[in-house]
């Protein structure tokens, strides 16, 4: 099945709709596009499909992407299969969540950030922005971004939305005294779209980290 990740946290939650229109193929020759003679289906109106005529080995499913749409299940955005004659396999299933598009007067309420480059050692990672306001002096106590794939989310503090233009962030050991980073900021701004600038930064001490942006939320103000 594919669906509409609503909440872009990677789960088929109730109330959360199949996706038709998608094109899904067996990557027969691991280079991530749909070639000629690749066999594949396009899902249907409850954002199922059905793929037959699969010559027998082990090959990756994917999806192929569309624009604005980012994969959030699996991860990464294949799944891998060994196929047989006969076999009837299931529960290949991809979930993508649609990115949101910045309207004329919106302002940021919160911004999700995923590790994806590891540390070498545990961090604490402390989120401020540019006039020290944060839901919590130090959101990430206890994280530990040596695991790819560790998420969170920042809000402001008092809201509803964040009324300077970056994200802040100090890095330290867990339990210990951080230092402010110097090569990282998280753009709030709407004008545009909520980026994010030099996703790699560190610390005088040696911690570094690599964030990526994975989903944020707007309101008018």
């Amino acid at each position: 099945m594919k669906f509409n990740d609503l909440d872009a946290d990677g789960v088929k939650d109730a109330g959360e709709p199949g996706l038709s229109g998608w094109t899904i193929y067996v990557d027969y020759d691991d280079d991530g596009v749909l070639d000629a003679g690749e066999p594949s289906d396009v899902t249907d109106g409850s954002g199922n499909y059905t793929i037959t005529g699969i010559n027998p080995g082990t090959y990756k499913v994917r999806e192929v992407g569309q624009t604005d749409w980012v994969c959030s299940f699996p991860s990464p955005c294949y799944h891998n299969e060994t196929f047989q004659s006969g076999d009837a396999l299931t529960g290949n299933d991809f979930g993508n969540w649609l990115i949101p598009e910045c309207e004329p007067g919106d302002r940021l309420t919160s911004v999700t950030l995923k590790v994806i480059a590891p540390s070498t050692t545990p961090l604490r990672i402390d989120v401020t922005d540019d006039h020290g306001k944060l839901e919590n002096a130090s959101i990430l106590q206890s994280i530990d971004p040596a695991n790819l794939g560790t998420e969170f989310t920042v809000v402001p503090s008092p809201g509803p939305f964040f009324d300077s233009q970056n994200l802040r962030f100090r890095l330290g050991p867990v339990g210990g005294p951080t230092e402010a980073s110097k090569n990282l900021k998280v753009h709030l701004s709407c004008s545009d779209d909520p980026a994010i600038g030099d996703t790699h930064f560190g610390d005088d001490t040696g911690f570094s980290v690599t964030l990526e942006k994975t989903f944020f939320i707007t309101t008018q103000f």
